[in-house]
């Protein structure tokens, strides 16, 4: 009967758009499922980095912080005079110095990395944020070096300081070294500058 192949043909239509109706919506919930997967992988990676800058940082003003150098075996350690052993302390001291700050770059750039992915697929912006972050690791940087010459020139017997010369000093050892017993400016700087990008990575996480 014509009424009834056409009814059936009807059905076979109604069900094959309705397969269609439902495999695209399954494919729409799958690629927002993925979507939402790979944000949270994106800004998880990028909050792990963060934290590991910030504990670069706090390995690095640590006083008892001494990252490995290379030192000369003992016979030869026996051989230095005065002068040999004030230079070879004065080189450990450069290789801690250019290690140390070695291992917060690194993190660093681990950090930008993540943010420049977060950045060209999400379409979030960092620029402001990480901007504080880098002018606090430019701070330390400069901080360790000042204290390093300084001490450098104590240990060859300078004493050409005045106390405006010494009070530099003692501002640049509250950055370079972890304040427990007063306030720690410099920390709570880096604090609120990581709260900043927290703040854009929490939606993307929770």
């Amino acid at each position: 009967m014509p009424e009834i192949s056409c009814i059936k043909d009807i059905a076979l239509t109604m069900a094959a758009l309705s397969s269609i109706y439902v495999g695209l919506a399954g494919l729409d919930t799958w690629k927002r499922q993925l979507r939402g997967n790979n944000e949270y992988i994106l800004a998880k990676s990028a909050s792990i980095a963060l934290y590991e800058l910030r504990e670069a940082i706090i390995l690095v003003r640590s006083p008892f912080y001494h990252p490995d150098v290379k030192t000369p075996n003992t016979d030869e350690l026996r051989k230095l005079d005065d002068q040999q052993w004030k230079q070879l302390e004065s080189d450990i001291i450069l290789q801690e110095h250019h290690k140390s700050l070695k291992k917060i770059k690194v993190a660093e750039e681990k950090l930008k990395s993540c943010l420049l992915e977060i950045e060209a697929i999400l379409g979030l912006r960092f620029s402001k944020e990480i901007e504080p972050i880098s002018s606090l690791i430019n701070e330390l940087s400069f901080a360790k070096r000042e204290v390093w010459l300084h001490n450098a020139k104590l240990r060859g017997g300078s004493n050409n300081f005045n106390d405006k010369d010494y009070e530099k000093i003692e501002d640049f050892e509250k950055t370079l070294y972890k304040n427990s017993v007063d306030k720690d400016e410099y920390m709570e700087k880096l604090e609120r500058a990581i709260l900043d990008i927290k703040t854009i990575l929490k939606p993307y996480i929770e």
